[in-house]
């Protein structure tokens, strides 16, 4: 009876997966970025956190669709190129050509559900040689935060990280400042 039974459970599971062998493939999974997408905010961070602030960069996005064929063709804004996402590393890879020259930029990407993905240039370093001034200008979230040349910078782990300051502010220093040191892009699916 037991010898049965596993045999009825195992044609019954062999019987499933050969029905799921026959599912409609342009149904889109759930970490697939192929679609049509519309920007719908930029999320403004300090050191890998929310600032609760946002920044409305519609009218530098024009219609702020993006599209990812299937076949690895970006279309962003008139602009057409090649893409490689890659969900294990949050990396997108942008593909052109300048001057005949292959180039490649990369951007973190990562899906939040099968409708939003978030999407950001990441944040930089900043070089400073020996010979650049390190003006201390005050303290935000705990880093101590510098100016060079116009250039705002923190260290995190030895590193200097490229960071701006929010809002309209003169050069007295005076009163706390807010950063951000990246820009969190937000797209909702539209197809």
């Amino acid at each position: 009876m037991k010898r049965t039974i596993k045999t009825f459970t195992l044609l019954i599971c062999l019987y499933a997966a050969v029905i799921s062998c026959g599912k409609d493939s342009s149904v889109k999974s759930s970490g697939s970025i192929v679609g049509t997408w519309k920007y719908s905010e930029c999320e403004l961070m300090f050191n890998g956190k929310s600032t609760s602030y946002t920044v409305d960069h519609k009218e530098e996005f024009g219609s702020g669709i993006i599209t990812f064929t299937e076949d690895g063709v970006m279309i962003d804004n008139g602009y057409t190129g090649k893409y490689v996402y890659s969900p294990e590393s949050n990396t997108l890879t942008d593909i052109y050509y300048e001057g005949g020259i292959e180039d490649r930029d990369s951007y973190y990407l990562k899906m939040l559900s099968p409708t939003e993905f978030v999407m950001s240039y990441g944040r930089s370093e900043h070089y400073i040689s020996e010979d650049d001034q390190k003006m201390y200008v005050g303290t935000y979230k705990g880093f101590k935060i510098y100016r060079d040349y116009g250039e705002y910078y923190y260290y995190k782990d030895g590193v200097a990280i490229s960071c701006d300051p929010l809002g309209d502010y003169d050069d007295t220093y005076e009163g706390q400042r807010e950063y951000y040191d990246e820009e969190l892009m937000h797209f909702k699916r539209i197809d």
